[in-house]
Order: C-alpha cells, then structure tokens, then sequence
C-alpha cells in the first residue's frame, strides 16, 4: 500500500511538471507561430509558409527547447488521422547501429532504413561527438565512417531524386554545425531544409527555477475549454469526407513521388476510403471486382496468420475471419481506385457531392 501511494505521488510530481512544460511552451507567441507552420507543413493547409513543402526542416536552439517534442507531437497527430508518418533515430543510435559487430548487422547496410526511408528525422545532430573530437569516424571492422555526415550526403541525393524529405534536430546554432560536419554536408543541409531556430526560454526548461505550477484559474480554465470541447456539434458527414479527402490528397502526393513504397496503414482505412468512393458515386469504383479481390484478399490474410504463427494456414476461417478478409478485400477495391485518381493528379476533395 505504501508502494501505491508512493507510485501515485511520483506521477503527480510528473503531471505537474509536464502542465509546466506545455504551459511555458505554447504560452510564447513566437513558438505558437512556429509550431502551427510545423503542423501545417505536414498537413498542408495553408501555402503561404515559412516551410516549403518540397524541403524538410530544422530546428536548432539551446536545450531543453522542445525541439524533438514538437515533432514527437506532430508524428502522433499523424497516426491518429492514419497518414504516413516520418522514420526517427538519433545520431549515436546511428553510430552504434553501424557499428554492431553481430553477423549480418552493422556495417552501412544496416543504415539502409534512414537512407530510404521517404521522410526521416534525425535527432541530436551533432551529438553523437563532441565538438573537440578530432577523430568523428566510427568502425564497423575494416569500415570506417563519418556515419551521420554519411546519411546526410546520401539524403540530399535521394532528396534530389525521388524527393525524400529530411527532418532534424540540433543543440547547436548552425555555423557550429557546419563546422561539425563539414562545408559540403552543411551545405546540402541548408539545400534540402528550412533552417529554423526554436527556443521558447532563454534557459533550459530542464533547469529553470522560475517554472511554475499551473495556478488555480488556470486549471479551471482548462477544465471549462474541455467542457466547450465536449459540446461542439457532431460533424456532418460532408464534414468527415472533407477530411477523408485531404488526407488522401496528401497519401497521393507521397504516391506520386515514391509509388514503390505505397502502403496503407492499416485495412480499415482503405475500408474507409471505398465507402467514400462509394457514398461519392466514383465512377471508378470497380465493385464486380470484390469477389476476385475477396480471394486475392484471402490469400494475404492467410499469409498474414502463417507469418505471424496465431494458427494453422489452411484451417477453416470463422466468422470474424470472414470479416477481416471482406475488409482487405474492399480495401484492395479502394486502393485501385485511389490509385488511378492519384495518376490523375485529381483532387479527392472535389469528387464530394
């Protein structure tokens, strides 16, 4: 029982010090300005930015700034509306994952998934070293590489390419950067990346004494904005394919430019997209295929269940088994014809009647 009131004290001690840290952070206007063109460049509302579309971003400031939180943030706002996400690692999981000296790990192939990886971020460049070390190479047997330094080159090329977006982080100002990695590395940096510096406190929030609690007011004000948030009205069903359709908008443009590496996030999305077809009257919206695809949809769930060892592959599917293969199967359906209007370059928005 005391461990329980122990644990509990210990997570208030938490919720009070992350209500200061959100509270200090989107209290600065600067950064309220900042953060909404962050959240606009990955959902693409608005073109009057101070973040390109086509190039990546980075954020450098002091510690303790909230700079790998925004994104953090952002990646979660992603998931939670099924659009294609961003790869993290930071630098000296880089280094040490190049090094590893398993067989069949390390060595530059297993930096393969930063390098190909269509939208990347790279948290804590330059801090995989510090500034004084002469020697920033790290072996991998035989190999010895300036690993970040490495990725960076091959992400501007692959940027040049096929349009893949690089992302970063840093707590250093950008000479010092440049100075870090090189005059070439930097300089394809501030090519593929709007450069941007993020601090919201002239300390790190990490230590800064004059941090506070949320006061009384505060609390019931936030209350009472939740309470307003409950209330708002049930959004239309014109409302919701609104949304639907802007977020396939942006899925087409990343088809557009890597269309190897399309995939959806899950089933029930792309289930989603055909009752959006279908409530829309696309015309190509091929429903006397969904028997041919109901067995092609089969053929991957089983396959799915094989690799994943829950059952025996040729065991005869129950009900709920059925169900899941109807859904890859009008999935499959919604997929051919989201793909034929991304070719198109249509606006999914304008297909809403």
């Amino acid at each position: 029982m005391e461990k329980i009131k122990i644990a509990e004290k210990l997570y208030a001690a938490y919720k009070q010090e992350a209500e200061m840290f959100i509270t200090v952070m989107l209290a600065n206007p600067a950064m309220e300005k900042q953060l909404a063109h962050l959240v606009n460049h990955f959902f693409r509302l608005r073109t009057d930015t101070v973040m390109p579309f086509g190039k990546g971003v980075l954020l450098h400031g002091s510690v303790g700034q909230g700079k790998t939180f925004s994104f953090e943030v952002v990646k979660s706002m992603l998931f939670r509306k099924q659009l294609s996400s961003f790869v993290m690692g930071d630098t000296k999981t880089m280094c040490s994952e190049f090094s590893n000296p398993l067989p069949g790990k390390g060595g530059r192939n297993a930096l393969l998934k930063y390098i190909n990886a269509p939208r990347l971020l790279i948290d804590e460049l330059g801090g995989e070293f510090d500034l004084e070390e002469r020697n920033k190479t790290t072996p991998h047997y035989g190999d010895r590489l300036f690993v970040v330094q490495y990725v960076l080159i091959e992400r501007y090329e692959k940027w040049r390419s096929n349009g893949f977006i690089t992302y970063g982080t840093s707590n250093l100002p950008f000479n010092q950067l440049e100075e870090f990695y090189g005059i070439r590395a930097a300089d394809r940096i501030m090519e593929m990346c709007s450069i941007l510096k993020h601090e919201f406190s002239e300390k790190s929030f990490r230590m800064t004494t004059d941090s506070r609690q949320l006061t009384l007011e505060e609390k019931r004000q936030r209350e009472q904005a939740r309470f307003k948030t409950k209330e708002k009205a049930i959004p239309t069903q014109t409302e919701l394919d609104t949304e639907t359709a802007e977020c396939m908008n942006y899925e087409a443009e990343m088809y557009r430019k890597t269309p190897e590496s399309f995939k959806l996030n899950s089933y029930s999305t792309g289930h989603s997209w055909y009752h959006f077809f279908e409530r829309n009257k696309c015309t190509w919206l091929n429903k006397k295929a969904f028997e041919s695809k109901k067995a092609e949809a089969k053929e991957l769930f089983l396959k799915e269940k094989d690799d994943k060892k829950l059952a025996n592959p040729f065991q005869r599917a129950t009900e709920p088994e059925n169900h899941k293969i109807e859904t890859r199967a009008y999935s499959l359906i919604a997929v051919d014809c989201f793909k034929k209007h991304a070719k198109k370059g249509q606006d999914f928005v304008k297909l809403i009647q």
